[in-house]
């Protein structure tokens, strides 16, 4: 059985002038390219894994193997205490020609931060409080302004997205060619804003864990688990030691783990944006009404040219896959299929649903009898 869910960008551009009147306006439009940085980031967040490190190209074209220990509170994608720091967060080049593409991962022609001839200012990174719920799925904004002082006119063509990774170094996790170039004249102000879009299936936590991740929010909006209870997330500094940020960690080590990674239920109630619990879980073992849950699997290979390489319908993919075997002695339906995962608070072992899905045709397990499922998390690109 396979679950496919899609996680995508909007953009939008503005030029304002000295008066604060819009000179040009993209609108909010599609995205077109996450970079396979992206779904190595969190290939490798998600997975919490130890063997065969993902590998992302930093904009100094050198390549950085990334395993889970080198996150500890050095990856964040927004950081509001260096207004003018073009390591991070939104950034914007000059180039129109090189195609977007999953592994094109940096600006054709970078404009670097600053008040001299070509350069732009970049400003502080800024993002919407929450996530929000909108039609069709949920949405959280981030954005940044960009002042020309340089004493010329600089024209636009392409933005991006920079993740910080350790030791300083930065990862292109999306790039874009703009449908209009945006003429910036001097004085003027560049606004970007990308805005991360999470279709229906997902939650509103998972949104929330992202913003909460990548940006270390210090108010973050406590996570309501799936036992109930509200607990925060850890703010500055406390991804440290052996506690990581949304893992299937206990899903890998223990045969029949039912608290994180992809778990069954036998409820059919529609899906909301504040789901935080399947509505009838089925728990693991072999007792009545019990699934044996198998080891959780993921896809991927070790070749970094083919890492993440885009399917035939243009996304990457982050598969995951785990077996259920049914040792009852009766039928067990399956209507509800969920993905959990581990975060932190100032201890582990916090467990938060990312995503609920209510399947269209319920799936019977006989007695004796296995189903695979199979999750997808889908990033698309070009």
């Amino acid at each position: 059985m396979k679950i496919e869910t899609e996680f995508g960008l909007l953009l939008q551009a503005q030029v304002v002038n000295k008066d604060g009147k819009i000179k040009s306006d993209t609108g909010k439009i599609k995205a077109k390219c996450f970079t396979r940085n992206m779904a190595a980031t969190w290939a490798t967040i998600l997975v919490d894994r130890i063997a065969y490190p993902y590998v992302v190209n930093t904009v100094n074209f050198n390549d950085a193997v990334v395993t889970k220990n080198l996150w500890n509170n050095q990856t964040y994608m927004i950081n509001i205490k260096y207004p003018d720091d073009d390591t991070i967060g939104i950034v914007v080049g000059r180039d129109d020609t090189m195609p977007e593409r999953w592994d094109n991962v940096y600006l054709g022609d970078f404009i670097i931060g600053g008040a001299g001839s070509g350069e732009l200012s970049y400003g502080t990174m800024n993002y919407s409080d929450n996530p929000r719920p909108v039609s069709g799925g949920i949405e959280w904004t981030i954005y940044r302004e960009f002042i020309n002082n340089s004493g010329s006119t600089i024209i636009v063509k392409e933005i991006g997205l920079l993740s910080k990774l350790y030791s300083g170094r930065s990862a292109l996790v999306a790039r874009d060619v703009l449908p209009n170039s945006q003429s910036v004249s001097d004085g003027d102000t560049l606004r970007i804003a990308y805005t991360f879009r999470a279709g229906i299936g997902y939650t509103l936590q998972f949104l929330q864990l992202i913003a909460d991740i990548w940006t270390f929010r210090s108010k973050a909006t406590p996570i309501k688990q799936i036992d109930g209870d509200s607990v925060a997330v850890s703010s500055t500094g406390s991804w440290s030691g052996s506690y990581y940020p949304m893992s299937f960690r206990y899903g890998f080590l223990t045969y029949d783990d039912d608290r994180d990674g992809i778990i069954l239920g036998g409820g059919d109630t529609a899906e909301t944006l504040t789901d935080y619990a399947l509505d009838a879980m089925i728990s693991s073992g072999t007792g009545p009404g019990e699934l044996v849950y198998g080891f959780q699997r993921y896809y991927t290979v070790s070749n970094v040219e083919t890492q993440f390489k885009p399917t035939s319908d243009g996304y990457m993919n982050i598969i995951f896959e785990r077996l259920f075997e049914n040792r009852t002695a009766s039928d067990i339906t399956v209507r509800e299929v969920g993905l959990a995962v581990n975060y932190v608070s100032t201890t582990a072992g916090n467990q938060a649903l990312i995503l609920r899905k209510v399947l269209d045709t319920p799936v019977t397990i006989q007695p004796g009898g296995c189903q695979t499922i199979l999750v997808y998390l889908k990033f698309p690109q070009g």
